[in-house]
């Protein structure tokens, strides 16, 4: 009796992949599933968006983080030099 295995990716007997008729829809079928159309991949395109704020406290005037006993101004992204 001959034997012949089972293709890996799709399950078809590997003799199913070498005849004209089976190897077209084989073919076809392995390409839809490991070479998908461009449009597959739109869902994934990144987004044209704004840049990335900060979810931190406002500007204005803070207890100084250093221990002094000063208010530091705090610009919104980093503490500045200004102090009163």
């Amino acid at each position: 009796m001959f034997f012949t295995a089972n293709c890996r990716a799709c399950g078809h007997k590997m003799s199913l992949h070498h005849r004209e008729g089976a190897q077209g829809v084989a073919s076809r079928a392995m390409n839809a599933i490991f070479n998908p159309p461009d449009e597959a991949y739109e869902s994934f395109a990144p987004t044209t968006q704004g840049p990335v704020v900060p979810s931190g406290p406002s500007a204005g005037w803070y207890s100084d983080p250093d221990g002094t006993p000063n208010l530091r101004w705090w610009n919104g992204q980093d503490w500045t030099d200004h102090r009163k």
